[in-house]
């Protein structure tokens, strides 16, 4: 209760999550008794800074070809200035392992992912690595040659020195593409009446991912009483004759 003429607090709290960071709004209505203004709509706003900063990125994104895999480094470091230290490094939801020490300054820098292949013939995308920093802490994230093609998604769990984060969880998606991919990869063919001499065909195209060049030893078809494929000259292209 509000005595006339008197004042009172309103104290509002949010919930932020551990990777959140610039500037949010939230919008708090109170509900009173005065007939002229049954709501008032009380608007806050707050810059959110990180307890412990994750460079390039928050979020991990790794694409690699099936047979070849590719790494990724992240920078973290506490935005206290406190030197960051960080144990029991794991990964959940498979595809990648990881792995996290103190970053040497002195130390040449780890190569960068191979850039990827851009589509309409732009040129790759070079990744700029972040500078390092004393107290920061290097993780390593490896997709192995061996993971299967597929999309693999986790947790990169990890305990800190920071007292009011001594955990912290990093999300991360791997996208293992298969190193030789068709397009388009179904074909839908409509055959006459039997007895009809015309059939129907259709092209199928095989690229490697890498764009590396390879060769098609033998071709098969579950029903070759209904289709054959042939090699086309050349090129390493099938196509599908009825």
């Amino acid at each position: 209760m509000i005595p006339p003429g008197g004042s009172g607090t309103l104290t509002a709290r949010t919930s932020t999550s551990p990777l959140q960071k610039g500037r949010i709004t939230k919008t708090v209505t109170v509900t009173t008794d005065e007939d002229a203004t049954r709501t008032l709509r009380l608007t806050f706003t707050a810059e959110v800074q990180q307890l412990i900063s994750v460079l390039p990125s928050a979020r991990v994104y790794l694409t690699v070809t099936e047979g070849v895999g590719g790494h990724n480094r992240l920078l973290l470091r506490r935005t206290d200035g406190v030197p960051l230290v960080v144990s029991g490094v794991s990964a959940s939801g498979g595809g990648i392992q990881v792995s996290a020490q103190k970053a040497s300054l002195a130390a040449e820098p780890s190569p960068s992912p191979r850039p990827e292949n851009t589509p309409w013939g732009m040129p790759p995308i070079k990744k700029q690595e972040p500078e390092m920093r004393p107290g920061d802490i290097v993780v390593e994230i490896t997709a192995a040659p061996g993971v299967a093609a597929g999309q693999y998604s986790g947790l990169i769990s990890m305990a800190t020195n920071h007292p009011n984060m001594p955990h912290f969880d990093l999300p991360y998606t791997v996208r293992v593409r298969p190193a030789i991919e068709a397009r388009p990869r179904s074909v839908h063919l409509a055959f006459g009446s039997a007895g009809e001499a015309d059939g129907a065909s259709a092209i199928v195209t095989l690229h490697h991912a890498e764009r590396r060049p390879f060769q098609v030893t033998g071709i098969e078809v579950s029903h070759p009483e209904l289709l054959e494929a042939t090699l086309a000259a050349g090129a390493n292209t099938v196509g599908g004759i009825s």
